[in-house]
């Protein structure tokens, strides 16, 4: 999809500190549990992890920034 020039403007993404808390806090769970070797540990710490960057970095939260 494109569209003609100035019809959109680009916004400015930036990060608040929760927001970086939340992915840091994520990195440290997919890195104490991904040699685990349960998968359902394992794996179950990345899906938690990234479930909550995503929803750190989307704000689907919803708090107002």
């Amino acid at each position: 999809m494109t569209f003609p020039l100035g019809s959109q403007r680009s916004k400015r993404f930036t990060m608040n500190t929760d927001q970086l808390i939340v992915i840091n806090l994520a990195a440290i769970l997919v890195g104490t549990t991904f040699n685990s070797q349960q998968k359902v540990i394992k794996w179950g710490g990345v899906v938690v992890a990234v479930a909550s960057a995503a929803c750190a970095v989307l704000n689907c939260g919803g708090g107002a920034l």
